[in-house]
Protein backbone atom coordinates (compact mmCIF):
# COMPACT_ATOMS: atom_id res chain seq x y z
CA UNK A 1 0.00 0.00 0.00
CA UNK A 2 1.99 3.54 -0.97
CA UNK A 3 2.03 5.76 1.32
CA UNK A 4 4.15 9.51 1.29
CA UNK A 5 5.00 11.08 4.34
CA UNK A 6 5.42 14.65 4.28
CA UNK A 7 5.89 17.22 6.77
CA UNK A 8 6.94 20.55 7.48
CA UNK A 9 9.77 22.20 9.22
CA UNK A 10 8.56 24.16 11.53
CA UNK A 11 10.63 27.33 13.93
CA UNK A 12 11.05 26.35 17.45
CA UNK A 13 11.74 28.72 20.11
CA UNK A 14 15.72 29.63 20.24
CA UNK A 15 17.48 28.73 22.78
CA UNK A 16 18.67 30.36 25.82
CA UNK A 17 21.60 33.16 24.12
CA UNK A 18 20.68 32.05 20.58
CA UNK A 19 19.16 34.22 18.32
CA UNK A 20 16.14 33.70 16.08
CA UNK A 21 18.46 33.42 13.17
CA UNK A 22 20.92 30.86 14.11
CA UNK A 23 17.85 28.51 15.40
CA UNK A 24 16.33 28.65 12.15
CA UNK A 25 19.12 27.53 10.71
CA UNK A 26 20.17 25.31 12.89
CA UNK A 27 16.71 23.75 11.86
CA UNK A 28 17.28 24.36 8.19
CA UNK A 29 20.26 22.43 8.19
CA UNK A 30 18.73 19.46 10.08
CA UNK A 31 15.76 19.53 7.98
CA UNK A 32 18.07 19.43 4.48
CA UNK A 33 20.78 16.75 6.24
CA UNK A 34 17.68 14.51 7.17
CA UNK A 35 16.35 14.94 3.41
CA UNK A 36 19.57 14.37 1.85
CA UNK A 37 20.51 11.12 3.82
CA UNK A 38 17.50 9.16 1.53
CA UNK A 39 19.24 10.76 -1.56
CA UNK A 40 23.24 10.63 -0.76
CA UNK A 41 25.01 8.50 1.46
CA UNK A 42 26.23 9.77 4.51
CA UNK A 43 29.84 8.98 3.83
CA UNK A 44 29.16 11.78 0.85
CA UNK A 45 28.29 14.22 2.93
CA UNK A 46 31.30 14.23 5.22
CA UNK A 47 34.06 13.29 2.92
CA UNK A 48 33.59 16.38 0.58
CA UNK A 49 32.24 19.40 2.63
CA UNK A 50 32.38 21.49 -0.59
CA UNK A 51 30.68 19.11 -2.30
CA UNK A 52 27.74 18.66 -0.13
CA UNK A 53 27.54 22.49 0.41
CA UNK A 54 27.17 22.72 -3.88
CA UNK A 55 24.45 20.05 -3.38
CA UNK A 56 22.71 22.20 -0.58
CA UNK A 57 22.82 25.15 -2.85
CA UNK A 58 21.67 23.58 -5.94
CA UNK A 59 18.72 21.74 -4.63
CA UNK A 60 17.51 24.49 -2.51
CA UNK A 61 13.77 25.21 -2.85
CA UNK A 62 13.47 22.17 -5.24
CA UNK A 63 10.71 19.51 -4.94
CA UNK A 64 11.84 15.61 -6.43
CA UNK A 65 9.49 13.07 -7.27
CA UNK A 66 10.44 9.20 -6.60
CA UNK A 67 8.11 6.55 -6.88
CA UNK A 68 8.47 2.98 -6.16
CA UNK A 69 6.34 -0.08 -5.47
CA UNK A 70 3.02 -0.63 -7.68
CA UNK A 71 4.16 2.77 -8.95
CA UNK A 72 7.77 2.42 -9.90
CA UNK A 73 7.04 2.61 -13.46
CA UNK A 74 4.78 5.76 -13.51
CA UNK A 75 7.41 8.23 -14.54
CA UNK A 76 9.63 5.89 -15.82
CA UNK A 77 10.45 7.76 -19.47
CA UNK A 78 10.35 5.61 -22.79
CA UNK A 79 13.27 4.13 -23.73
CA UNK A 80 14.32 6.29 -27.13
CA UNK A 81 15.62 3.94 -29.86
CA UNK A 82 18.58 4.31 -32.12
CA UNK A 83 15.98 5.44 -35.30
CA UNK A 84 14.59 7.61 -32.27
CA UNK A 85 17.84 9.46 -32.60
CA UNK A 86 18.62 9.61 -36.42
CA UNK A 87 18.65 13.15 -37.87
CA UNK A 88 17.46 12.96 -41.64
CA UNK A 89 18.07 15.00 -43.72
CA UNK A 90 15.10 14.36 -45.61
Amino acid sequence: DPNVDVRAVKPRKPKDGQTLACATAELVRGAVAETLKYSTKPADMVADPDWFLELTRQTHKRRFVATGGALKDVLKLEQETDQDMVIGND
